[in-house]
């Protein structure tokens, strides 16, 4: 039997096609690993942006301090609500609800998110940490948010933070309102 030129163009023409689906194989599946490796897909991280704020930014953020002190009080329904500050015997100050909401460890720093449950348009956020003899202090403004207010929140280099479990203490201060809460950091 012999083969005719026909058939050998037809061989070729296979040859290559599945040289051209191997070699488009091993670039996906390399594509694939070295973005897995980078963690970027498909399980794609939403990075912080730790800059300083933008001036747009900065007047995006007093305008909704400007629309929650104008509107406050104004077709407030039920969880819109944010709770009072309580005041103490002496009637000197009152205590707001603080809450550790969240804190995120990356390569690089520590993340700390904190919700302060009543509007602050001014003031700040402290935290303290204690490993033993080791100490760190930081402090951030408050920033109101439509029904509550958050700490700006605090982002803390890991090279000032040793491994181990830190005694971690944020106060919030704004006026005669006060508020503070405790929680304890495993940095690793």
């Amino acid at each position: 039997m012999k083969i005719t030129n026909k058939q050998k163009r037809t061989k070729r023409n296979y040859k290559v096609l599945i040289l051209v689906l191997v070699g488009l194989a091993i670039l996906l599946l390399s594509y694939y690993f070295i973005s897995l490796k980078l963690g970027t897909w498909p399980n794609e991280t939403t990075k912080i942006n730790t800059s300083p704020a933008t001036q747009a930014e900065i007047d995006a953020g007093n305008k909704s301090k400007t629309d929650t002190i104008e509107n406050d009080g104004k077709n407030v329904t039920g969880s819109d609500s944010p709770a009072a500050p309580i005041k103490d015997e002496s009637n000197n100050t009152s205590s707001t609800q603080v809450d550790i909401t969240s804190v995120n460890q990356s390569s690089s720093n520590l993340t700390v998110k904190v919700l302060i449950q009543t509007i602050l348009s001014t003031g700040e956020c402290t935290i303290t940490m204690k490993n033993g003899a080791l100490s760190y202090t930081s402090t951030v403004p408050v920033q109101a948010l439509p029904s509550t207010s958050t700490c700006e929140g605090f982002s803390i280099p890991l090279n000032q933070l040793s491994k181990g479990a830190w005694q971690s203490t944020i106060s919030v201060k704004s006026g005669s309102i006060v508020g503070s809460t405790s929680k304890e950091i495993q940095v690793k």
